[in-house]
């Protein structure tokens, strides 16, 4: 509600965005994140009458009140459905939306609108249709959409169409939609036909690049109800972080186990004198659709070390953790992986978390050497370093079955902590 009033006294002298009645096309236009489409730049004089907000809302002529919202379920929601235990948030997103709509609707305008599922009631004339509906009205909308910030929202035929390319855009949108109308200077809100916003919403897109700790990998002679094909989507931490923060970003996972931060980390696994494959992060499958995938990343959160501190995978590698040429080699390594995300885009801000918190041999490599490298590299780069070791040490309900890996609930865990520790860097970077 904060945020709507703000962007209402932003927009309260914008022009009109409703296009003239029986009007069949209106110019499209490019709105920021807030909605506002006004070019003037001229504060009003002191002798200007207050602006007008409005306290009523038409579509087309009819009454706000005889509209109706619609919303569909999450496509997602029989997986989700399966597994209660771990996901717990209301993942429903588009009805909330459709919920806030209607309270936005009835603090502003004093006007009760119904909210439905679009399989509840048949398709009519006066409706709000909120995401992908069976109305069958976004599917052109969408293909035209290049960010997962984009939205539109836009009149058709009657109806009132909000979508975005994420189910956070659609929230924003919903709620600029509001903000919009409210910036008609009249005591009246009217959207007539051809009426058209498309913008981008305030939010991040978060790249997470890891380890199997960022996959969700299952632990060693765990034994799990979430099959090794669906806990990227249902476990990683990733996925519930997503859950978690819909509203505000967009998080993807190029996580993958046995990963190291070392570009060249390879061993003879075979004992036949040939190196194997290269364990690097960079060297994954998932390096390349991260570097595809950085023009639009806003925040880069690298969890890479974990494997580093595996002495003996290290000594097959040819590398001792404890001299200062591994702390070189370490942290050229993440500079290596910065410049190719910078290389990308100059404005992603990045943060590096330490390992978090491990009971098996492992550890004593990451609280003697690694963890002090992670924070020497990250002061060299002007990265965000952040404590994931302090958080999960001082997190006593996080279960390890082998030492290294939490149980599906403790990936849970990793999801609030790391989104604690993200906390003040989203909210500055949204302005909040």
């Amino acid at each position: 509600m904060k945020r709507l009033i703000a962007l209402m006294l932003v927009l309260v002298m914008a022009m009109s965005m409703a296009v003239a009645c029986d009007k069949t096309e209106a110019p499209v236009t490019d709105a920021p994140a807030d909605g506002n489409t006004d070019n003037n730049t001229t504060p009003p004089s002191e002798e200007e009458a207050p602006p007008i907000i409005p306290t009523s809302l038409k579509i087309k002529g009819t009454d706000i009140s005889e509209y109706t919202i619609v919303y569909a379920y999450n496509p997602d929601r029989a997986v989700y459905a399966q597994y209660p235990s771990l996901v717990t948030q209301d993942t429903e997103y588009d009805k909330q939306t459709a919920e806030n709509l209607a309270a936005l609707i009835k603090t502003h305008f004093g006007a009760t609108v119904k909210v439905v599922r679009d399989e509840e009631q048949p398709k009519g004339n006066k409706e709000i249709i909120i995401g992908s509906t069976n109305r069958g009205l976004v599917d052109t909308l969408l293909s035209s959409f290049s960010s997962v910030k984009d939205y539109v929202f836009r009149e058709n035929n009657g109806k009132i169409v909000i979508c975005g390319n994420s189910y956070g855009a659609t929230w924003h949108a919903a709620e600029d939609f509001i903000a919009n109308v409210l910036a008609q200077n009249a005591e009246q809100a009217n959207v007539n036909s051809g009426y058209l916003v498309r913008a981008k919403a305030n939010m991040l897109v978060v790249g997470c690049i890891g380890d199997s700790l960022t996959n969700g990998s299952k632990p060693s002679g765990y034994t799990s109800s979430v099959s090794d094909s669906i806990r990227r989507d249902i476990v990683a931490y990733p996925a519930v972080l997503q859950r978690i923060a819909w509203k505000d970003m967009v998080v993807y996972n190029y996580g993958l186990g046995g990963r190291t931060m070392i570009t060249d980390f390879k061993w003879d696994e075979n004992n036949d004198g040939v190196p194997e494959t290269n364990h690097a992060w960079t060297a994954c499958n998932y390096y390349q659709p991260c570097m595809n995938n950085a023009p639009n990343i806003d925040l880069a959160l690298i969890m890479l070390g974990t494997n580093d501190s595996n002495e003996a995978r290290a000594t097959k590698a040819g590398h001792d953790f404890g001299t200062a040429s591994y702390k070189k080699t370490f942290i050229d390594s993440c500079e290596e992986i910065v410049n190719d995300l910078r290389a990308k885009n100059g404005n992603m801000r990045i943060a590096l978390l330490n390992c978090p918190i491990a009971y098996n041999s492992f550890e004593d490599a990451m609280s003697t050497y690694i963890r002090g490298y992670q924070k020497a590299a990250a002061t060299k780069l002007g990265l965000d370093h952040l404590n994931m070791f302090k958080e999960t040490q001082k997190s006593f309900d996080i279960v390890y079955p082998d030492g290294l890996h939490p149980d599906d609930q403790g990936y849970t865990r990793y999801a609030q902590i790391i989104n604690g520790l993200i906390d003040p860097i989203v909210k500055e970077m949204l302005g909040k």
